[in-house]
């Protein structure tokens, strides 16, 4: 069954509606799709739902793009191809949710071709098809892809069928496959059923029960005499589209012609207007252009400009809502060069936030409070410019600014849209580009000059002759005059200031090339400027510099090169930059003249760089010029320098002048020590060894340094401390200077305590006159059986004043006769042993308390020892002063 659209215009502004595909193939239906394709990279679409046979309609959450509709049951359905017309999604949750489908590739030869798929066809729950179609140089390759799974994975089939024109796509009930349907097969199927127009339609979409069986729907027009006329018809077929039949009326698709517009070459009722006018060298108005929301390739874009009537590239360079990536990544300052280098003109489009009360619910948009919408804006215009600047388009060029239909009758939404494109406009104009705005033919009567400043520039609208259909030279007219209500104004933007959106969302094929575009008539000066090259070359018998001192536009600075010539005689500057250059002459010479500059006040030239170009500065001789050579000696060694021509020999001649001269005079200058070495030049072109090169193109000085040889000698630390049974290690480092050569050796310690040893590594040094510095390290080692004695003042005279008790039991009494006597002798003897043995050892509760109840914390030793090493004039010691601990 067929059901009407819901209750809302067929046709409303940029808006258009589409019933979906499920009704074409007599299904219930439960949901219908509203589709706004306005621009290829702006497809956005609505979902509603019916309950009641379509009486009344409740919208869904959005879907993520605008485009044909199918379910195969209440829950489960399809969406796609969205603008890049191969993207699929799938709900399971009757449009409340969605998830792209991802296609396996049949080869990757397919990969960087475009293409383009058909909604899917189930034959059951689980099993269904489709198709996918790659649009590439060497014409079409159709893929047909199964799933067994409803749709959760999808497999090519292991053929194609390769065509070598654009053919539409089905796939029947039955899920077959009908013989794809071209344009030229399709004419001569129906040429007997409108014989007017039946040349011009093509068919834009088809709806198969079988493989033989199914409607295809037919959609064109033709102009004469000033009238043009749409149709569209929908047509049965029961052999695969070899021939059709007329079907019962339906309502809203009839054969015969359902839209006539008369259009005019010619601006209606013009009032005088004068919008800012683009430079007179950007190219001359009135052609076809296209925009794609795939960037097609430099090849592609030659193939077209050889083959096609289009002259006009519509490329996205960007935008928070811009819906198409592809191609961008190619999107590169060669890119732009290439193209504008095969003879097409570029429209920059930018895709930024949408008005207050868009269609777009999903888009981001401005602040419906006018300052805000203002800053905004200017935002917008910075963030274009950034990205026109990265693709190569500078200063002079036009953007464009995507603002789709919005509710351009609430008073509010209006205030901030005349805001954001005051904000647009002005900082454009204030970094040096072009202000252009896009959007449907009714929304520009709120942004005339007398409403927004400053001005557009220029305006590209939307004012269909058809959706899916190529409409060539019917709509090459920017000033059309329908019979229906067509409410541009007729004011402004008139003389080269207008581009017209004529056609959307179809196939069009040259020279076997096939690509999704949108259709344009243009008939504006869209202007993009390319860096230009200022070189500046010299002559003249003087001699001198040129460099730029000022850079300006009058707008933007943020791009400015310089010229310091110099060494830097060349570089890149916008067309729309005025570069000031100041010539300086050198000692000797005088500056001359100019030529190649646009305008000239002594020594300064002025250039504007609308191209590449050339400027020469002369320079005059004022007579023989020389330049001096001056040769210093430094160090505390002496030498000589002379000169290969014998005009320096310092000693006493350390200077000369050499005449100016092309080539300059190269002077050979030779160092030769007397005492000590000669180390190294400094100010020459080149240095070999002892020889110094030096060219004599302005005054030069040389420095030529004498040494003596010598060297450093030092321990790195100086301090070592080591536990017994430990290992300590110290750095011997020898510092060349002046050149010195010679062997570093016998390296020994002395001082050391008994049973320590010293070791190094290596045991030798060598310096050979490179002044590298020399390291040897060195290694004390401290047995585990080290012990020494050391005795303190205090503990000879404490021995000294019990030495005298070891001698009481030797002595002899008559009071201290008998045994106890002897005993108590005794007792005394080992008493005094025992307090002399704690003197000399240091060991005994004094010590105990002196460290807090712990061991001894005195060291086993503390003291100097040196570091010897021998060279040709004798020995050296450095110190180490070394500790020996517990």
């Amino acid at each position: 069954m067929v059901l009407q659209p819901p209750a809302i215009p067929l046709s409303c502004g940029p808006f258009l509606w589409r019933q979906s595909r499920s009704l074409l193939r007599g299904r219930p239906a439960r949901l219908a799709h509203a589709l706004r394709p306005t621009g290829s990279a702006f497809r956005l679409g609505i979902l509603l739902r019916t309950s009641d046979g379509g009486l009344t309609w409740t919208q869904a959450p959005r879907p993520p793009v605008g485009g044909d509709l199918y379910f195969n049951d209440a829950l489960h359905g399809w969406i796609g191809p969205g603008p890049q017309g191969d993207e699929l999604f799938q709900t399971s949750d009757a449009g409340q949710t969605w998830r792209a489908v991802t296609l396996p590739l049949l080869s990757a030869d397919l990969t960087s071709i475009h293409s383009t798929i058909t909604l899917p066809t189930f034959t059951g729950t689980q099993h269904g098809a489709l198709l996918r179609a790659y649009v590439g140089d060497q014409g079409t390759t159709i893929v047909r892809y199964e799933t067994s799974d409803a749709g959760a994975t999808w497999t090519p089939s292991a053929t194609s069928v390769k065509s070598s024109t654009t053919a539409l796509l089905s796939i029947a009930a039955d899920g077959t496959s009908p013989t794809p349907l071209t344009s030229a097969s399709a004419h001569a199927a129906i040429a007997g059923l409108a014989p007017s127009i039946a040349g011009t339609l093509t068919p834009t979409a088809a709806s198969f029960s079988t493989q033989m069986q199914g409607w295809v729907l037919f959609a064109g027009g033709t102009c004469q005499a000033g009238i043009c006329t749409q149709a569209s018809s929908l047509l049965g077929t029961l052999d695969g589209g070899k021939t059709f039949f007329s079907l019962a009326q339906i309502p809203g698709i009839d054969l015969e012609p359902t839209h006539t517009a008369a259009f005019s070459s010619k601006p209606q009722d013009a009032i005088p207007y004068v919008n800012p006018t683009p430079d007179s060298s950007y190219p001359v108005t009135g052609v076809m252009g296209f925009d794609a929301c795939s960037l097609p390739t430099v090849s592609q874009m030659q193939t077209w400009y050889t083959s096609s009537p289009y002259r006009v590239l519509g490329a996205y360079i960007g935008g928070a809502n811009f819906a198409c990536s592809s191609g961008l990544s190619a999107f590169t300052p060669t890119y732009t060069a290439s193209v504008l280098g095969q003879g097409w003109e570029i429209i920059p489009i930018w895709v930024g936030p949408q008005a207050p009360g868009s269609g777009c619910t999903s888009c981001s948009s401005f602040s419906t409070t006018a300052a805000t919408a203002t800053a905004q804006g200017v935002a917008e215009a910075d963030s274009a410019v950034a990205a026109m600047q990265n693709l190569g388009m500078l200063q002079g060029s036009t953007i464009i600014y995507d603002m789709e239909a919005y509710s351009d009758t609430v008073t509010a939404d209006v205030a901030a849209t005349q805001a954001f494109i005051q904000g647009w406009d002005t900082e454009l104009h204030a970094k040096g580009y072009l202000a252009a705005v896009y959007s449907g033919h009714g929304e520009f009567d709120s942004w005339t000059p007398n409403l927004v400043t400053p001005s557009i520039d220029i305006i590209w609208f939307t004012y269909f002759f058809s959706n899916g259909v190529a409409c060539g030279a019917t709509c090459q007219t920017v000033y059309p005059t329908p019979t229906g209500t067509f409410d541009l104004s007729t004011t402004y933007w008139l003389n080269n200031h207008r581009a017209r959106q004529t056609s959307s969302a179809f196939n069009s094929t040259y020279g076997s090339l096939t690509l999704n575009i949108d259709e344009d008539w243009v008939d504006a000066a869209f202007s993009v400027a390319t860096p230009n090259t200022l070189t500046v070359t010299k002559t003249g018998t003087g001699s001198g510099t040129v460099a730029s001192t000022n850079i300006s536009n009058g707008t933007d600075t943020t791009i400015n090169t310089v010229i310091s010539c110099g060494a830097a005689c060349s570089s890149t500057f916008a067309p729309t930059d005025i570069v000031t250059l100041s010539a300086t002459p050198a000692s000797g010479s005088t500056f001359s003249a100019w030529t190649g500059c646009t305008t000239t006040s002594g020594s300064t030239c002025t250039i504007n760089t609308t191209a590449s170009l050339t400027v020469s500065a002369a320079f005059t001789s004022n007579g023989p010029v020389t330049y001096p050579l001056t040769v210093t000696k430094t160090g505390a060694g002496a030498g000589t320098v002379t000169s290969s021509d014998n005009l320096i020999s310092c000693g006493a001649t350390c200077s000369a002048s050499y005449a100016a001269a092309t080539p300059p005079t190269t002077v050979t200058l030779t160092a030769t020590a007397t005492t000590g070495n000669f180390t190294g030049f400094t100010g020459c072109a080149t240095v070999t060894g002892n020889v110094c090169t030096v060219i004599m193109s302005a005054a030069q000085s040389v420095t030529a340094t004498f040494a003596i040889p010598s060297y450093t000698a030092a321990v790195s630390s100086g301090t070592l401390s080591i536990a017994v049974g430990q290992t300590g290690t110290d750095n011997l480092n020898i510092t060349p200077t002046g050149g010195y050569t010679g062997t570093f050796n016998t390296f020994n310690c002395t001082g050391l305590p008994a049973t320590l040893t010293c070791a190094f590594n290596p045991t030798s040094l060598t310096a050979t006159g490179n002044n590298a510095a020399l390291t040897s390290a060195v290694t004390i080692t401290v047995p585990a059986s080290f012990t020494e004695l050391h005795l303190t003042r205090s503990n000879i005279v404490w021995a000294g004043l019990f030495l005298p008790s070891l001698l009481l039991p030797f002595a002899r009494s008559r009071r201290f006769k008998g045994t106890r006597a002897n005993r108590l002798s005794l007792l005394l003897f080992a008493l005094a042993a025992m307090g002399m043995t704690q003197i000399l050892t240091g060991c005994g509760s004094s010590s105990s308390a002196n460290s807090g109840g712990g061991g001894s914390t005195s060291p086993y030793f503390s003291g100097t020892i040196e570091v010897n090493f021998t060279t040709s004039t004798g020995v050296q010691q450095l110190p180490i002063q070394l500790t020996i601990t517990h």
